[in-house]
């Protein structure tokens, strides 16, 4: 599950998944967040998209989970609206 977009605020960075003591953990490597438990990074995605309605154009919901969308289809100024989500505030 890579190439999801980080879903911590101002954070337009991208989700990658690696092991560590041979668990699977989640992280972004822009604002340093991690995630150990996969319901968790879900819950997150969860809530920033119902708080910030154009991140919901950076994901799909399947079942219980969250799959990024493709590049092409994120607003083409997705990383300029996420840079101004504190600001906006």
């Amino acid at each position: 599950m890579s190439g999801l977009r980080c879903p911590i605020e101002a954070c337009a960075g991208r989700i990658f998944e690696f092991i560590e003591n041979e668990n699977i953990i989640w992280g972004c490597a822009q604002c340093c967040t991690v995630w150990y438990e996969r319901s968790i990074l879900d819950k997150d995605i969860s809530d920033i998209v119902k708080k910030i309605a154009y991140r919901r154009q950076v994901y799909v919901n399947i079942g219980d989970s969250w799959e990024p969308l493709t590049l092409e289809s994120e607003p083409r100024n997705y990383e300029e609206l996420v840079d101004h989500e504190l600001i906006d505030q």
